[in-house]
């Protein structure tokens, strides 16, 4: 990987995905089980699904696209003590991620109108 780092950016409005992620089968189709649990303890705040959602995409972009063979079910965006999002991630996804030899910085937000999140990958300095 170098000493390159690669950003992914990606936002939804607010209004037209909170519509959808109301809808059963789009949360299983896109939340981990270990997100279920998180938002379970908060009653499914559709904000939360919004960044999740916003953050599992930008990790993509920044991982290569569609391209990276990167699964949305293998990706987990959690919410620290603080409430700041980290990324986990399982499976296939996981090895081709540390594959790359690099770390995860992200950051996701809201606000009345749109959902956004950016992740950084970059190298593991030694």
């Amino acid at each position: 990987m170098g000493h390159f780092m690669f950003v992914g950016i990606h936002s939804v409005d607010y209004i037209h995905f909170s519509k959808i992620a109301r809808k059963p089968e789009f949360r299983s189709k896109i939340l981990t089980s270990h997100e279920m649990k998180s938002l379970m303890l908060k009653s499914f705040p559709t904000r939360y699904i919004a960044m999740m959602y916003c953050a599992k995409i930008a990790f993509i972009k920044a991982m290569g696209g569609s391209a990276s063979g990167c699964r949305m079910n293998e990706i987990s965006v959690l919410f620290d003590y603080n409430e700041s999002p980290y990324i986990s991630l399982l499976g296939r996804t996981k090895i081709r991620f540390e594959a790359r030899k690099c770390k995860i910085s992200v950051s996701a937000s809201y606000n009345k109108y749109t959902a956004e999140a950016i992740v950084l990958l970059y190298p593991v300095v030694k």
